[in-house]
């Protein structure tokens, strides 16, 4: 089987992110597709969504992955949480 490449967007939001251009959960999504992060998450859909518009519910393990899949620490990503939808 093929290991499955990272989206390059990824990588674009990382970049966003660390010179303070991306400042809130929505802004991440309007460079990168939900449903490219729940599918690398192996998360329903519906289930993301319901995250990001509710996002105490999501896990630390989420946290853990996402910024993995983004390249960033774990914190900057909560960060980008506790700031909400902006």
């Amino acid at each position: 089987m093929a290991k499955k490449t990272r989206d390059p967007r990824y990588r674009a939001v990382q970049s966003l992110i660390v010179n303070n251009q991306i400042s809130t959960l929505n802004e991440v999504f309007a460079f990168l597709p939900k449903s490219v992060v729940s599918n690398d998450l192996g998360q329903n859909y519906a289930t993301f969504l319901n995250r990001i518009s509710n996002p105490d519910g999501f896990t630390v393990g989420d946290i853990k992955k996402i910024s993995a899949l983004i390249g960033i620490d774990e914190g900057k990503f909560f960060q980008l949480l506790l700031r909400g939808n902006g």
